[in-house]
C-alpha cells in the first residue's frame, strides 16, 4: 500500500531528524523568557503536529500558521459535539483551503519528487491509481488521526514527569529505560 512507502527506515530516520530539530527549536524558544508560566499544551505540544506536517510537506515556515489554523478548524469540525453553525462554515471553508492545498502539493510531487514522507507515498502508488483528492483524503485521516494522540501523549507525558521527577531521574541515569517510559 502506498502509505508503507512514506515510512521506510530510510525515511523514519529523516522524520527522526526533523522532530529532533522541531522539538529542539520549541524548546529553545520557550526558555527564552523563564519568567512567565508555559502553557504547555499550546506552545508547545499542539504546535509539533502542526510543524511535522509543514515540514513534511515542505511548507514553508511562514505558512505555519495558516497550516495550523487549517489543522484546528478540521479538527475542531470532527472533536466538537457542541460546533455551531458559524464554526462549521469556518471549518468547511478551511477544510476546502487545506484540501486544495494539499491537492496542489500532490500534484507538484507527482511531477518533481522530494525527499518527504508524500512524495514517498505517492512514489508507492502504482501508476497514478490515487488521486491527488484522494491522496489529499488520505493525509487529512493521517492529521486527524495522529494530531490529537500526539499532542496528548506529548502533554500527558510531561505531566506525568512533572508530577513524578524521580522518574526523569531515573531516565537521566539510565536512557535505556526509554522504552519503558514511551508508548510509541
Amino acid at each position: 500500500n502506498y502509505m508503507s512507502h512514506g515510512l521506510t527506515p530510510t525515511a523514519l530516520e529523516i522524520y527522526k531528524k526533523t522532530l529532533k530539530e522541531i522539538v529542539d527549536e520549541l524548546i529553545e524558544n520557550l526558555l527564552k523568557d523563564t519568567n512567565r508560566v508555559i502553557d504547555i499544551q499550546n506552545e508547545f505540544s499542539a504546535l509539533i503536529p502542526a510543524l511535522i506536517i509543514s515540514r513534511f510537506f515542505n511548507k514553508p515556515l511562514e505558512e505555519q500558521p495558516l497550516v495550523q489554523r487549517w489543522i484546528e478548524a478540521v479538527l475542531d469540525f470532527f472533536n466538537n459535539p457542541n460546533i455551531n453553525r458559524e464554526a462549521i462554515k469556518r471549518s468547511d471553508v478551511s477544510m476546502a483551503e487545506f484540501i486544495q492545498s494539499l491537492q496542489d502539493v500532490v500534484l507538484k510531487r507527482r511531477k518533481k519528487p522530494t525527499q518527504d514522507m508524500l512524495s514517498n507515498m505517492i512514489t508507492g502508488e502504482m501508476d497514478d491509481r490515487i488521486t491527488a483528492q484522494e491522496m489529499s483524503l488520505v493525509i487529512l485521516q493521517l492529521i486527524g488521526i495522529g494530531h490529537i494522540s500526539t499532542q496528548d501523549f506529548i502533554s500527558n507525558g510531561i505531566l506525568c514527569f512533572l508530577n513524578h521527577p524521580d522518574q526523569i531521574q531515573k531516565l537521566t541515569e539510565n536512557p535505556g529505560l526509554i522504552q519503558n517510559a514511551v508508548d510509541e
